[in-house]
C-alpha cells in the first residue's frame, strides 16, 4: 500500500468520524427536544451536562470539518 493509499484511507475514515459524529449530536439534540418538559432533578441535571457537552462536541465538530475541508482542498495530509 502506498502512502497515497495511506493518506486516502485516513481521509476517509475521518470523513465516517465526522458524519457519525454529525448523527451523534443530532440525536442528542432530539433527545434534549424530547425531555424538554421533564422537570425532575436528575433529568435537569442530565439535560444541563448534556447541552454543555454538546455544545463542546459542535465546536470540536467545527473544527475537525475545517481541518478536513482544509486538508481535501489543498490536497495536503489530514492531521
Amino acid at each position: 500500500m502506498s502512502y497515497s493509499d495511506l493518506a486516502e484511507s485516513a481521509s476517509e475514515t475521518k470523513e465516517q468520524l465526522v458524519a457519525n459524529l454529525r448523527r451523534v449530536v443530532s440525536d442528542a439534540e432530539d433527545l434534549l427536544a424530547a425531555t424538554a418538559g421533564q422537570t425532575d432533578t436528575k433529568i435537569t441535571e442530565l439535560r444541563a451536562r448534556a447541552k454543555e457537552n454538546l455544545h463542546l462536541a459542535r465546536e470540536k465538530l467545527a473544527d475537525a470539518d475545517a481541518a478536513l475541508d482544509d486538508a481535501l482542498l489543498g490536497g495536503g495530509e489530514v492531521a
